[in-house]
C-alpha cells in the first residue's frame, strides 16, 4: 500500500544525502532523543479506591543540523504515541502511523534587509519558547510538544535582544480566501540585561498580537486580541526576584469578543552559595484574571500557548489548569517550590501549591508534587514523580497521580 508520509520521508532523506555528498554543506550532525513514560491515568472514570489504571507512552525524535557558513537547516523527525493504542497497529500486520516533522527550518546567519540588520532569521517549524513560557511554551511535558510555525528574526536593538515574530496558527483556505481571515501571532519580545546587577539579571517588555483566535468553545468566537506585557529577573546576594505583569484587551466587534484581562506572577526566591543539600527554595503567587459573565466583556486571560504543569503543578483538575478563551474563572495560586540535592546527581523536587478561582474566590483544593530526578550517565536521566491532589470540591476524595520517565539522548 502507498503511503505519501512514508515516500516523502524517503524522498527527503535521499536527496539530504546526495546534497551532503556534493558537499553544499559544510558540516552536519545527527542526534537522537527517545523517552518513554509509564503514567497513572487521571480520568475520573477511574475509581482509585477499586482500580489501577496506567498509561505507556514513547516519543522518539531523530535529529539532523546541517551547518554552512551563513545558513543552517534542523530536521527533527518524530514518533509519538501511547503503547497498544488501536491506530498503532500493534501485532498486526497494518502500516502504523507515520512519523512527522517536529521541527523543521532553516536559519540564516547575519542577514542583513533595510532598516533591520538580523543576527538570524528563523523560517520553518520550530519550537518557541518566550521568557518564562507563561504565554508561549514547548510544553515538554506533552507527549508531541509544540510547535509553530513561521518566521522568527533575532535582532540587535537599544543595547538589548529583540526578537520579531510571525507565526501562522491556521490558513483558512476557503472559497473566498482572505488573508484577513488567517489565524496567526505576530510579535516583538525584547530583553535587556540590568548592568548595574549580577549579570543575570534582566527584563523584558513585549508586544504581541493574537488575531482570530478560535478556542473551541460556544462562548468564543473568532477573537483578536493584543497581550501587552513585562517580566524582570533579578539576583543579589543569592535572592532572586522573578515577576510578570501582562495585559491582554481589544475592543472587539461585538459584545461577545471584547478583551479586557490580565495576568500577575510574583516570585521571591533564595539559591545559597555554600549549603550542602538546598539548590533553591521559592515563593510564589499567581493570579489570572476571570470572566464577570455579569458583564459583556471577556474578563479571563487566556494562555492557549502557554506552560501549565511548569507553574500550577502535575495534576489535571478539571476545575482548572487549562485557560483557554476568556470565559473561565481564573485563578488565585500561592506555591512554595524547593529543589533539594539529595545526591551528586540525584535531585528532588518539593512542590505546595493552593488554588482558588479568580472570580467568586472558590477553594479548588491543594497539590503536593514530590519530583525524583536522576543523572545517571552522559545519555540516560529518569524521573520520577508522586502528585496528590487533595480537592475541596465534590467528595474530596484525595486523587493521586504517578509517573515514571526514562529518557536517553545521543
Amino acid at each position: 500500500m502507498f503511503n505519501a508520509k512514508q515516500a516523502f520521508i524517503r524522498t527527503f532523506v535521499f536527496l539530504l544525502i546526495v546534497l551532503l555528498d556534493f558537499g553544499l554543506a559544510q558540516e552536519y550532525n545527527w542526534s537522537a532523543n527517545l523517552r518513554f513514560r509509564a503514567r497513572t491515568d487521571k480520568s475520573s472514570d477511574v475509581d482509585w479506591q477499586k482500580t489501577f489504571a496506567t498509561i505507556t507512552e514513547t516519543r522518539s525524535r531523530l535529529g539532523l543540523d546541517v551547518v554552512g557558513e551563513n545558513a543552517s537547516a534542523k530536521f527533527i523527525l518524530q514518533d509519538s504515541r501511547f503503547l497498544g493504542n488501536p491506530e498503532n497497529n500493534s501485532g498486526t500486520t497494518n502500516i502504523a502511523g507515520s512519523p512527522f516533522f517536529h521541527q523543521a527550518y532553516f536559519t540564516f546567519s547575519n542577514l542583513k534587509i533595510p532598516f533591520f540588520d538580523y543576527d538570524f532569521v528563523k523560517i520553518g517549524r520550530f519550537e518557541l519558547a518566550l521568557g518564562n513560557q507563561r504565554l508561549i511554551a514547548k510544553n515538554n511535558w506533552n507527549n508531541i510538544g509544540r510547535s509553530f510555525e513561521g518566521f522568527l528574526g533575532k535582532d540587535s536593538f537599544l543595547s538589548g535582544e529583540l526578537l520579531l515574530m510571525h507565526l501562522f496558527i491556521n490558513e483558512t483556505m476557503t472559497s473566498s480566501h482572505d488573508d484577513q481571515n488567517d489565524a496567526v501571532i505576530d510579535g516583538v519580545y525584547w530583553k535587556k540585561n540590568i548592568l548595574f546587577l549580577e549579570k543575570n539579571s534582566f527584563y523584558e517588555l513585549y508586544f504581541i498580537n493574537f488575531r482570530n483566535m478560535n478556542f473551541d468553545s460556544l462562548d468564543d468566537p473568532l477573537v483578536s486580541y493584543n497581550n501587552i506585557g513585562t517580566r524582570i529577573d533579578i539576583q543579589k546576594n543569592n535572592f532572586v526576584l522573578e515577576s510578570e505583569f501582562s495585559f491582554q484587551s481589544s475592543t472587539g466587534t461585538s459584545s461577545k469578543n471584547k478583551v479586557s484581562a490580565s495576568l500577575l506572577s510574583f516570585n521571591l526566591g533564595y539559591k545559597p552559595e555554600n549549603m550542602r543539600f538546598l539548590k533553591s527554595a521559592f515563593l510564589g503567587l499567581d493570579q489570572i484574571s476571570g470572566d464577570d459573565t455579569s458583564t459583556d466583556i471577556g474578563e479571563g486571560f487566556s494562555k492557549e500557548f502557554g506552560a501549565r504543569h511548569k507553574h500550577h503543578g502535575y495534576y489535571d483538575y478539571t476545575s482548572h489548569k487549562k485557560y483557554f478563551g476568556h470565559h473561565h474563572e481564573g485563578l488565585k495560586e500561592i506555591n512554595f517550590k524547593a529543589n533539594v540535592d539529595l545526591f551528586e546527581k540525584t535531585n528532588l523536587l518539593i512542590a505546595l501549591h493552593n488554588f482558588k478561582s479568580g472570580v467568586g474566590n472558590t477553594h479548588y483544593g491543594n497539590e503536593a508534587n514530590l519530583i525524583l530526578k536522576t543523572k545517571h550517565n552522559k545519555e540516560i536521566t529518569s524521573e520520577v514523580g508522586s502528585v496528590f491532589y487533595f480537592p475541596d470540591q465534590g467528595n474530596k476524595k484525595t486523587l493521586p497521580f504517578f509517573y515514571l520517565m526514562i529518557t536517553a539522548s545521543f
